[in-house]
Parts: C-alpha cells; sequence; structure tokens
C-alpha cells in the first residue's frame, strides 16, 4: 500500500493565493488608505504584545514547585536520552516560566538495538509535555520539548 497526501504543498500554495490577494488588495488602496491600515495593524500588533506580556507576567507569579520537580526529572532522563545517543543537548529554564530541553545531532535513531531505558526515557519524555518542536537546523536535527513550569 502506499498513500500520498501533499497537505504541506497544499499549505503553501493556500498561503501565496492570500499573499496575492492582500498585495492586490493593497494595490487597490490610496496611499492615506495603506497608511491609516498600516496604523490600525501597528495597533493590533501592540495590543497583542501587552496582552502577551500581561500572560507572562501572571505565568511568573505561578511557579508551580511540582512542575519545576518534575522538570528535572525529566532533565535527568534527557542527559540520559542525549549520553546513549550521541546528541548535544541543552536543558535551560531560565525564563522561569518555561523549560526546554533540546536535542541536535545528525539523526536520531531509535531501534532494536537502543537500550529499553533509553528508548522509555525518551517516551517519558515525548508523553510528559505539552509542545514538541522539530526543525532543520544547519543539516542538523534539533528537537525540542517545552515544558510549562507555571
Amino acid at each position: 500500500m502506499k498513500i500520498r497526501r501533499l497537505y504541506y504543498e497544499e499549505s503553501k500554495m493556500s498561503d501565496r493565493i492570500i499573499e496575492e490577494k492582500v498585495k492586490a488588495k493593497m494595490c487597490k488602496m490610496s496611499e492615506e488608505e495603506q497608511i491609516r491600515d498600516k496604523k490600525q495593524k501597528l495597533m493590533e500588533a501592540q495590543a497583542i504584545v501587552e496582552m502577551a506580556k500581561m500572560r507572562i507576567d501572571a505565568k511568573l507569579n505561578n511557579i508551580s514547585q511540582e512542575r519545576v520537580k518534575h522538570f528535572e526529572k525529566m532533565a535527568k532522563k534527557a542527559l540520559h536520552v542525549a549520553q546513549e545517543l550521541f546528541l548535544n543537548v541543552e536543558i535551560d529554564s531560565e525564563k522561569g516560566y518555561v523549560g526546554t530541553i533540546e536535542f541536535t545531532g545528525d539523526a536520531m535513531i531509535i531501534n532494536e538495538y537502543v537500550e529499553e531505558s533509553v528508548i522509555q526515557d525518551f517516551r517519558d519524555l515525548m508523553c510528559s509535555t505539552k509542545e514538541i518542536m522539530i526543525v532543520p537546523a544547519d543539516k542538523l536535527v534539533k528537537i525540542v520539548f517545552y515544558y510549562s513550569l507555571s
């Protein structure tokens, strides 16, 4: 069986269509309308920034010691995984309300030849986080796990 869906390509095509519509709309606007539109968008962006600052302040005031301890436990597992799979690892909680565990390497292979304890630690990392980001980074793969501390 072979199944192929091009959701990424479809999404990019949709983005291009929206971009073209916005450009066409801007071309139809007078210079004054464009200036008003730009000011409106700037005000909206500033409102979003203010809302984000308020949310961050609220999170910083509600740090959970239980979540901090859980993050510390996951950090130990991350060190074990990184050592056994020969990955770089960076663990950070400097922002106060979020902890991150970042693995970087040319590949991350988990198969039958990897010790069960490493596989279980990696599963624990994946299952205990609310957000995972996997992105390319200078010909390497970067996997970032985010943990809420508040």
